[in-house]
């Protein structure tokens, strides 16, 4: 049996072509009775080969698309995980920006005996305003 393609917007599709039709020679009556049972067995095994092939082909077609389905949500799932990991970084990358900016603070704190200077010296993270020697440590 002959198959055509026909292109659609999910791919090709092929479509079976007709049999080409069968021309019987002129028989005596007895050679067409003897094949009557014959022929009328041919098209019913033929009708059964081209339903299970439309069969199969509706099957391979459901499943392609549960397929497609699965793959979109798996590409949906990775994406999702892709943007939560990249805010879940940029957090942490501002976390260690701020913990830089601490410890070079306190640092300063440790290493500076001059109360004038921690006032200029200003934590974001905890002390937003900077530290006022006056109020926040008592002078020495």
């Amino acid at each position: 049996q002959q198959t055509s393609q026909k292109q659609t917007p999910k791919g090709p599709k092929v479509v079976p072509i007709a049999p080409a039709p069968t021309t019987h020679t002129q028989q005596s009556p007895m050679t067409l009775a003897s094949k009557s049972s014959d022929d009328s067995a041919e098209p019913e095994d033929e009708s059964r080969a081209v339903a299970a092939d439309e069969d199969k082909r509706r099957r391979n077609t459901a499943a392609s698309a549960r397929f497609r389905v699965k793959k979109k949500l798996k590409e949906q799932a990775l994406e999702q995980t892709a943007r939560e990991m990249t805010v879940k970084a940029e957090a942490l990358e501002k976390r260690v920006h701020e913990l830089e900016t601490e410890t070079r603070w306190l640092k300063s704190l440790i290493t500076e005996r001059d109360p004038n200077v921690l006032g200029s010296v200003q934590c974001p993270c905890h002390h937003p305003e900077g530290l006022e020697p006056s109020s926040k440590r008592p002078r020495t």
